[in-house]
């Protein structure tokens, strides 16, 4: 089990890290887009960057329907964002 710091988190969002995580379902989608709510909207990003890619194109696409299915408590996950998580691996 990992756990990240937001920098890490950031850096995995940036070089594409997180996007081949979902595609292995070693990350959950459902974090995925709680991740695009709190640190920014990156999926809107991922769209743009990989529309040339068929297969890393139609996770994105599948993320962004799912979105607004996805319910939670803003406050709370900035919470454990911003205090809880730490960089460890088990």
């Amino acid at each position: 089990m990992i756990f990240l710091s937001n920098n890490i988190i950031l850096k995995t969002i940036r070089d594409g890290t997180l996007l081949q995580w979902v595609a292995q379902n070693k990350v959950q989608k459902e974090t995925v887009i709680v991740l695009d709510a709190v640190f920014a909207k990156f999926l809107d990003g991922w769209k743009t960057k990989y529309a040339n890619d068929p297969y890393l194109i139609k996770i994105v696409d599948r993320l962004i329907k799912y979105r607004p299915f996805v319910e939670f408590n803003r406050d709370k996950i900035s919470t454990i964002i911003g205090e809880e998580i730490s960089v460890k691996q088990y």
